[in-house]
């Protein structure tokens, strides 16, 4: 008698979409200029997202809304400068993260990159840094920062560096912004 498991190659992903059509799982959106905060790794643990000098809170977004972002960065430790500088020279990376629905416990990933150079007892930070949203009927879908050539900026250790740059909501996966598109429809 000869067994054959052909029949696995049909039975096995019908079960598995059928799990998934089950119902899709259906998250509660942003609302517009809602805050969106980020969490970011440090040590292996994730926690608040770099704190501005300026709110003494951490960076956030608002949600939908097109921006400017200013945030001091305060190397207040040797630490700290050790950790830009760690960026800087690729020897560690500012891993990040935000929720794609308020209270969703499912994340996006990204990373805020710093550029420069480092110097014996002090660095130079490129502090111009845009970051990019793209969303969908609430739910955030996709995240990016990058820095873009603008000034270099000396911190060294009870300095403060400044970054700064725009925020943009797009809509889905286009360039098409995302609040105007609320009222294109």
């Amino acid at each position: 008698m000869k067994i054959t498991f052909g029949w696995l190659f049909f039975f096995v992903p019908f079960l598995f979409i059928s799990s998934c059509v089950s119902g899709p799982i259906r998250l509660k959106g942003y609302s517009l200029a809602e805050p969106v905060k980020m969490q970011c790794k440090m040590n292996n643990t994730w926690g608040p997202g770099p704190i501005c000098r300026e709110s003494g809170k951490e960076m956030n977004f608002l949600f939908g809304v097109d921006t400017f972002q200013v945030c001091g960065w305060i190397i207040d430790s040797a630490f700290n400068l050790q950790h830009i500088s760690d960026l800087i020279e690729r020897r560690d990376d500012w891993r990040c993260r935000i929720s794609m629905a308020p209270g969703a416990n499912f994340f996006l990933p990204f990373n805020i990159p710093v550029w420069g150079m480092v110097e014996k007892d002090h660095v130079h930070v490129d502090n111009h840094l845009n970051f990019v949203f793209h969303a969908h009927e609430g739910i955030i879908i996709g995240v990016a920062a990058y820095p873009v050539r603008d000034n270099f900026q000396l911190g060294a250790e009870g300095s403060i560096i400044t970054i700064h740059g725009p925020v943009k909501w797009f809509e889905r996966a286009t360039f098409r912004s995302y609040s105007s598109s609320a009222f294109m429809e």
